[in-house]
C-alpha cells in the first residue's frame, strides 16, 4: 500500500489523518504554543539588543536599523533641509550620525514628503528614546487593530459553531 500524504485517509500512522483531523490541537496547546513563541520571540528582542550595542560586530546594525532613516531623515528636516532626506549621500551621512556607526549599511528614504510631518518630532529626543516611542505607539496600534479582528471573529469547533472563539482563547489583555 502507497503511505504518501493522503489528506482524505485518517488511518493510524497516516500523516494525512494526522493533518486533516488535527486532534493533537486541544485548548492546552492553543494556550501553550503563543507562550513559547512569546518566550522565543522575547529571547530574539533580547539578542538583538544585546548584538546592537556592540559596533565592533562584523555586520553591525544598530537597533531598530529600519528605523534609522526615519530619524535621520527628520533630522535633516529639523535643520531646515528637508529635500536631503531624498539625496542617498545626505541622507546616508545622516544616518551614520544619528547612530554614530560610521559603517552601517544605507536605508534610502522611499516616503513621501507628508511623512515627515509625522516623524519630525523624533528628532527632538535620542535615537534610543525616539526608537522606543515609535515602537511603543505602532505596537499599541497594531494590538488595537488585532483586538478588533479578534472580536469579530467566528469559528467552527467540534462541529460547533462558535461566535468569538478566538476572543474566548486570547490573551485576557488583548480582550
Amino acid at each position: 500500500m502507497d503511505k504518501s500524504l493522503n489528506l482524505d485517509s485518517a488511518g493510524a500512522g497516516d500523516t494525512g489523518g494526522f493533518l486533516k483531523n488535527a486532534a493533537w490541537i486541544n485548548l492546552r496547546r492553543i494556550r501553550a504554543y503563543p507562550k513559547l513563541i512569546t518566550a522565543f520571540a522575547i529571547l530574539a528582542i533580547l539578542a538583538s539588543i544585546a548584538y546592537s550595542r556592540n559596533p565592533a560586530a562584523k555586520n553591525y546594525q544598530p537597533l531598530g536599523f529600519d528605523f534609522v532613516k526615519c530619524a535621520a531623515a527628520s533630522s535633516l528636516a529639523l535643520k531646515g533641509h528637508p529635500q536631503d532626506a531624498y539625496n542617498p549621500a545626505s541622507q546616508w551621512a545622516a544616518e551614520k550620525a544619528k547612530v554614530n556607526g560610521p559603517k552601517i549599511g544605507f536605508e534610502a528614504w522611499d516616503y513621501p514628503p507628508s511623512f515627515l510631518a509625522i516623524v519630525l518630532q523624533l528628532s527632538l529626543m535620542s535615537y534610543d528614546l525616539a526608537l522606543l516611542l515609535w515602537t511603543v505607539l505602532t505596537l499599541s496600534a497594531y494590538l488595537l487593530i488585532i483586538r478588533a479582528i479578534v472580536k469579530g471573529t467566528r469559528c467552527n469547533v467540534g462541529g460547533y459553531r462558535l461566535s468569538g472563539c478566538s476572543y474566548r482563547i486570547a490573551p485576557r489583555w488583548l480582550r
